[in-house]
């Protein structure tokens, strides 16, 4: 008996896994469409709708065998699981009518699922809007996985997520020649997974997350991982209305218009807490001559992007700015870039590795930023609040060799007190015209430790201005009114006076510091003046500082 058991086991354990039916998510026998004589060459839909009804009573699962399967209309897949032998298994949509044809494989209910199967469509006309157009539809379901289906051609999206929660795509989906998107989110769907997909040629953005305003909430908690992304038409992975979301180690490629995207566009929800890290894109930005920045970031009126964070992302051979926040008007905040490494093909003139163009609160740290036409980091107007921009290098930019083109430049632009901190430059044969520019506009500004090898760091107003000092006095600014060092003039000096225009609005206190001895030295100040005294200051050389700003 034990060695009829064992052989027993051992034959079940050697049977292909078509044959087992597959036991995830089963709770009793499998349906075979082969065993009803499908697929018969006609039209299949109301022989696959009725296994799946029995299915779904019995708490079956639907195998469908090798072979074509033929349907005029849509396929409903309630609460129960199909599955096929792969590419050989083949749901072909036949439906012509126009508009709103009826083409897609429906997934509603608890727990359904659609794996190892391809769907197809005979759909010549043009891209549809009625969400029985996509070659796969999840509609109202909880607990959904839709993995290894391969989806050629849609008359709308290929794979559309609708008012669902808790589900994957994926792994193992290959979507290509869709009309609308590759993959879809929307209509208030939550805990969503989309991973390990592949999507080619989509006639709009390759990955999306939507949240209409006429849904009555957002969209929310996603997860938008290791997907790959080829020739999509418009956009990369994008999130227009939503929240809570991560796009992480995703490689898109040859992307026409913005390969990363989050905003809040013209009947969207705002959009927030998103973060794209460790993401890769080559080539982005660049369709019929137009150019658009390979990763974008906005809101509207009433309506903010807020909390968007990208890390570590490798962006290469752009055809236009890599980085840009804002459109002008502020309705964006708390915007961080940090990390990542931006390349530009040469053959670009006018790109900005960061353009910040009506936003507040925002970092710009740590990255790489290579061959770009126009400026390095560019400050448009319409900003406000804080601005740092920490420890970015800066390699051959103005590549256009642009005259009025600088490393980093926020010419009022609104921010206040910004921090422009250990950024370094090096140009090769490239010119730059400063390092460092600011306007009236940036009140207080703190810069330091910035370094470049053509150009020095500038304000271009606002610069301490020295008088009664001696003959010929000088400062070194060292790229800050708030941190210089004084020169102090020859002949018999004992006071020297130094102007700040525009006066600070704010610090603790002024630092004065002489490099050696001066006998009877003090100083006092206000915020539009200090005055530096002493029994003998002439060719004195002094340090001033204000902190706590």
């Amino acid at each position: 008996m034990k060695l009829r058991s064992l052989l027993a086991l051992l034959a079940v354990l050697l049977l292909p896994l078509s044959a087992l039916g597959d036991t995830f998510g089963s709770r009793g026998a499998t349906i075979n469409l082969a065993a009803l004589g499908l697929p018969t060459g006609g039209d299949d839909t109301a022989a696959i709708n009725n296994a799946l009804t029995k299915a779904n009573n019995s708490g079956s699962l639907v195998y469908a065998p090798c072979g074509t399967y033929k349907h005029a209309g849509v396929i409903t897949i309630t609460s129960v699981r199909l599955y096929g032998d792969g590419n050989c298994t083949v749901f072909q949509s036949t439906d012509t009518t126009s508009p709103n044809p009826q083409l897609g494989i429906v997934l509603t209910g608890t727990n359904p699922g659609l794996d190892h199967v391809a769907t197809t469509t005979t759909w010549a006309g043009a891209r549809q809007t009625d969400l029985n157009g996509a070659a796969v539809l999840v509609s109202g379901a909880t607990g959904f996985n839709v993995d290894h289906v391969n989806v050629t051609g849609a008359a709308d999206v290929g794979i559309f997520v609708s008012a669902s929660s808790k589900g994957t795509v994926g792994p193992g989906n290959v979507v290509s020649s869709t009309l609308a998107d590759g993959i879809h989110i929307t209509d208030v769907s939550s805990d969503i997974q989309v991973f390990g997909n592949q999507v080619f040629s989509p006639g709009d953005d390759c990955i999306s997350v939507v949240s209409y305003i006429a849904d009555g909430d957002k969209s929310r908690r996603f997860s938008i991982t290791s997907n790959e992304c080829t020739s999509g038409a418009t956009r990369g992975i994008t999130v227009v209305g939503g929240e809570i979301g991560n796009v992480a180690n995703n490689v898109l490629n040859n992307i026409a218009y913005a390969a990363l995207y989050a905003a809040a566009e013209s009947t969207e929800y705002d959009v927030n807490n998103i973060t794209f890290a460790n993401n890769v894109v080559n080539v982005a930005g660049s369709p019929s001559g137009t150019v658009y920045p390979a990763i974008q970031v906005y809101g509207r009126s009433g309506y903010l992007a807020s909390d968007i964070n990208f890390i570590s992302n490798t962006l290469n051979n752009l055809t236009f700015t890599c980085f840009q926040v804002g459109t002008g008007s502020n309705y964006a905040t708390r915007i961080s870039f940090t990390g990542n490494h931006c390349t530009e093909n040469t053959a670009d003139t006018t790109g900005y590795g960061a353009y910040v163009w009506g936003a507040s609160d925002v970092t710009i740290a740590q990255n790489y930023f290579t061959n770009f036409g126009a400026q390095g980091i560019l400050g448009g107007g319409g900003n406000s609040g804080a601005l740092k921009v920490d420890n970015n290098h800066l390699v051959n930019i103005n590549t256009s060799g642009g005259g009025n083109d600088d490393g980093i430049s926020f010419y009022n632009s609104g921010f206040v007190r910004p921090i422009i901190t250990n950024n370094t430059q090096v140009n090769g044969a490239s010119t730059i015209r400063y390092l460092i520019l600011l306007g009236t506009q940036e009140t207080n500004p703190f810069l330091e430790n910035n370094t470049g090898d053509n150009a020095t760091a500038v304000l271009n107003s606002g610069n301490p201005s020295v008088t009664s000092c001696g003959s010929s006095p000088s400062i070194d600014l060292q790229g800050t009114w708030q941190k210089f060092t004084l020169t102090v003039g020859t002949g018999t000096v004992t006071s020297c006076t130094i102007t700040f225009s525009p006066a600070f609005t704010g610090y603790d206190h002024i630092t004065v510091t002489p490099h050696s001895t001066i006998g009877s030295f003090a100083y006092s100040y206000n915020k539009s003046t200090l005055t530096i005294t002493g029994s003998s200051l002439t060719s004195a050389v002094i340090d001033v500082r204000a902190d706590g700003y």
